[in-house]
């Protein structure tokens, strides 16, 4: 089998979408940082380039059943379960909820992730079908946050793009640690010559 490699995005939850080069070799995966990606530029954060290379190729750390909690609540110990069982288990619970007309105690709690349109969309459609309780339009959190991007930048799912910091002629670091949180944001914001200021009650890298 001859190498080859493919250019594609990196899943994880997160703004900067990096681009990545997969090699496929005969010896098996390896995963690198596309020099072509306007944001990354070439580089991964430290969890990406090390779990793709590492971890997440082990098909022995990856979890194939349910997982039944058999302890008391905090112990984590947990046995596997058919798919089956898990699904019945669920629906046990549920039913009589719905049947006496309290799916309103029913409580759906969600978050962001890796996840697709149809992944982030159905628990939603199905809990709101149900008449269940929710946390909207998100966790208090996640909204603030998203409230937060709107205010500032007009847009809450494209963020901030790195690239206009070459605009600024003042930077405010308000609250915030990109050395950490936005690794190639930081490394933008060090080879500009702009006035940076930072508010923050910690001593941060950043």
């Amino acid at each position: 089998m001859r190498d080859e490699v493919f250019r594609t995005n990196c899943p994880r939850d997160c703004y900067d979408s990096c681009g990545i080069l997969i090699e496929k070799k005969t010896t098996g995966l390896r995963v690198l940082g596309d020099p072509d990606h306007p944001i990354a530029r070439g580089k991964l954060c430290s969890k990406c380039a090390v779990a793709y290379n590492g971890v997440w190729q082990d098909v022995s750390q990856r979890l194939t059943n349910p997982l039944k909690r058999v302890g008391t609540k905090g112990e984590a110990e947990f046995r596997e379960i058919s798919w089956e069982d898990a699904l019945n288990e669920i629906v046990d619970q549920l039913r009589p909820l719905i049947t006496e007309r309290r799916a309103e105690s029913i409580l759906h709690t969600h978050y962001s992730g890796t996840l697709s349109l149809i992944a982030n969309s159905f628990p939603c459609r199905f809990f709101n079908y149900l008449g269940a309780s929710e946390i909207d339009p998100d966790t208090i959190c996640n909204a603030a946050g998203h409230a937060a991007w709107q205010l500032m930048f007009g847009d809450s799912v494209l963020g901030l793009d790195p690239r206009t910091l070459a605009d600024s002629k003042c930077i405010l670091l308000w609250g915030v640690n990109p050395s950490h949180t936005a690794p190639h944001t930081h490394e933008m914001l060090l080879e500009e010559s702009a006035a940076r200021v930072v508010v923050d009650p910690i001593t941060t890298k950043t």
